[in-house]
């Protein structure tokens, strides 16, 4: 991506005026890198690949969960971590994948650190199936904090909103209220 970015540049383009442009240079880009990927190590092991590639916002959420209870007396095991990540797969939104955040090249950044999928109510409900009870209270805990991250996002972006335009002044933002220092003594 940063070399098809470089390049571009270098021939003149730009991001607003040529996005469908830089669309297709970084698509190609990326079409000839899985090509090469794919005849070094073969279609099976590039299937592989492709999946963990496109499971990476549910192996951070299941990395967090497993980091979690590693203090445990119940850690997640080997299959519990592929299962709960193939689970949280078929559970999670594809078009918003993580709590609030922020579009990138790579996927989708949340805020607060999370870079992960949603934990959804039904992805919780199914890991019943997956996990313990005491893990599965621990995954509850985690999707309890994404939720509260993505509310906070939310009054984060509304605040700016009402200070960057939407305050009905124009568009301009506000000048705050200088408050006079009490004289000491």
């Amino acid at each position: 991506m940063a070399d098809v970015m470089a390049a571009a540049r270098s021939q003149g383009l730009t991001g607003r005026e040529n996005r469908d442009e830089l669309r297709a240079l970084v698509q190609n880009a990326q079409n000839e890198v899985d090509n090469n990927i794919r005849a070094a190590i073969g279609d099976a092991a590039f299937a592989q690949y492709q999946n963990f590639e496109q499971t990476q916002p549910q192996r951070t959420v299941v990395s967090q969960l497993q980091q979690r209870l590693s203090y445990t007396d119940a850690p997640l095991s080997d299959a519990q971590t592929e299962q709960l990540v193939q689970l949280l797969a078929t559970t999670t939104d594809q078009k918003n994948p993580s709590a609030g955040g922020v579009r990138t090249p790579a996927g989708r950044i949340g805020f607060g650190g999370n870079g992960g999928a949603q934990i959804t109510d039904q992805a919780v409900a199914q890991s019943a199936s997956v996990l313990s009870a005491s893990q599965q209270q621990a995954l509850q805990q985690l999707q309890a904090e994404q939720q509260a991250q993505a509310q906070l996002a939310k009054l984060m972006r509304e605040q700016f909103q009402r200070r960057n335009g939407g305050s009905g002044n124009g568009g301009k933002a506000s000048t705050p209220t200088q408050v006079p220092t009490p004289p000491k003594g």
